[in-house]
């Protein structure tokens, strides 16, 4: 009798990991925005990042073929920093879902390392998201889809520091748990930049 092995699929993402400062300024950026927003559910500062590719359901094996070409698809990207200058809602900031802070420029670094991600998940036959690249940190999201809100006044009240800046060293390969109480990331692999 011959056994057929199931493969395992693991949700898995692409993403800059953020540091302890960063961490810090989102918690108190989220009590801030917290007095307007009652409705959302608040994102945990220590799971914050940066996605750069969502994989999706991966297999086992795409996983590991797609850590060796990483290391050489992104071999010869610097380190860049990050400078956090903006806030925004998807879809709009008057009928938010999630909240968010951004970049109003995004450097040429970021780009490459997110076109390098995709294409090389692309060539080993992971079918990853085609639409623009939004780069943001989650700070939280609507808890019900069908409340109104609008924070669009209480955004524009809330400053964000102009020296909110990190630099990005490395990118990270999470796999994702869903949970009741919301995911669970853990790392796979590290892939440090030049």
């Amino acid at each position: 009798m011959v056994s057929l092995k199931q493969e395992k699929y693991i949700r898995a993402f692409v993403a800059v990991p953020i540091d302890l400062n960063l961490r810090i300024v989102i918690q108190r950026t989220q009590s801030l925005l917290g007095v307007h927003a009652r409705e959302f559910r608040w994102t945990d500062p220590a799971q914050v990042h940066l996605t750069l590719v969502f994989l999706g359901d991966t297999s086992e094996r795409d996983l590991i073929a797609l850590k060796s070409q990483l290391q050489s698809e992104i071999a010869d990207i610097p380190s860049f920093d990050l400078r956090i200058d903006r806030f925004g809602a998807f879809p709009k900031m008057h009928r938010p879902r999630v909240l968010w802070i951004g970049f109003r420029e995004v450097p040429s670094e970021l780009r490459r390392l997110q076109e390098g991600i995709a294409t090389s998940s692309r060539k080993i036959g992971i079918d990853v998201e085609t639409r623009d690249f939004h780069p943001h940190l989650t700070l939280a999201r609507l808890r019900n889809r069908d409340t109104r809100v609008d924070l669009s006044q209480g955004l524009d009240e809330t400053a964000i520091d102009d020296s909110l800046t990190f630099t990005v060293r490395e990118c990270v390969l999470f796999e994702s748990v869903l949970r009741p109480s919301g995911p669970v990331y853990s790392r796979l692999a590290s892939f440090s930049l030049v």
